[in-house]
């Protein structure tokens, strides 16, 4: 018996219902990577060193088949980039969701846009938000294929990768899905006698505008658009817990209380590998809610 399809329109809907399936849609917003899985250490983006991880394959999967998420993964000041992986659970994690682990060696970054004349700390020919934004996401998306817009982009970081991972989502609104955020600094105006900020952008006595206006994420809270998990621990005593609360208040003011932004103030935890250790759970539970699929993305 033979068949004849009389309309090409009916066809065409039946192929792309067929090309549209919830896997073939999942996989067109993940990675395929060149890299085999494993720890791979001590690459180079203009001079600047980074780790990437890369999760074993799922069973019965090739490696070069395999789909991933991505996650961008900031240490804190002088922090080497390793200790994400050495003194946290972070590899499991990426394991249990198919995350790519990106993990820059930022050394001492604060993430500020631009230098000054006054600038005493430079921690590389280029400042740290504009090597990230310029130089390392380029980079890699030239030569992995990472960091395309329209993909699983996730951001997390702790202390001063904290205030990089709202610095980084400020300047790319459209890149990443959502992201977390650990002991965090955010208004650097409220500090004025703090020694990092004025070794780069100059003391707040004579520059309290840049402190003000530049790189200072509370003050730039309208412009907010990514979903956002915030914790600090109130017996932090390297960066006031207040620096967190005033984010979060900033945010939920600027865009509304139904704004997806989450925090947790967590009773008596430091500014340790401890309290960044346990946070991964509740941050992953967030990251998840915006995996593709979800209802919320």
């Amino acid at each position: 018996m033979r068949f004849a399809f009389r309309n090409p329109a009916l066809i065409l809907t039946v192929i792309a219902a067929l090309h549209c399936s919830p896997g073939a849609q999942a996989r067109d917003y993940q990675y395929q990577i060149s890299l085999s899985p494993g720890y791979h250490q001590d690459l180079k983006a203009s001079s600047i060193g980074y780790d990437i991880y890369v999760p074993p394959a799922p069973e019965g999967v090739e490696p070069a088949k395999a789909h991933y998420r991505l996650l961008l993964v900031l240490p804190g000041w002088k922090f080497d980039k390793s200790r994400w992986i050495k003194e946290t659970d972070l590899k499991q994690y990426a394991n249990r969701h198919s995350m790519i682990l990106v993990l820059p060696q930022m050394n001492t970054s604060i993430y500020a846009s631009q230098y000054f004349p006054e600038t005493r700390m430079k921690w590389h020919s280029e400042a740290g938000l504009k090597f990230i934004n310029e130089t390392f996401i380029p980079e890699l998306r030239q030569k992995f294929g990472l960091f395309t817009a329209g993909k699983e982009n996730y951001l997390l970081g702790l202390s001063t990768g904290g205030r990089g991972v709202a610095l980084i989502a400020l300047s790319n609104p459209d890149l990443f899905v959502a992201g977390a955020s650990f002991s965090g600094d955010f208004d650097q105006s409220v500090m004025p006698s703090d020694k990092l900020m004025a070794a780069v952008y100059g003391p707040f006595d004579r520059f309290s505008n840049r402190w003000r206006q530049i790189d200072n994420p509370v003050n730039a809270a309208q412009k907010w658009t990514m979903p956002l998990y915030l914790s600090h621990g109130t017996s932090d005593g390297i960066v006031p817990p207040d620096q967190t609360n005033r984010f979060y208040e900033a945010i939920r003011k600027a865009k509304g209380a139904d704004f997806p932004v989450e925090l947790k103030m967590v009773e008596g935890a430091a500014h340790d590998f401890r309290f960044w250790n346990d946070q991964l759970a509740p941050a992953f539970a967030f990251f998840q809610r915006y995996f593709h699929g979800n209802s919320q993305l």
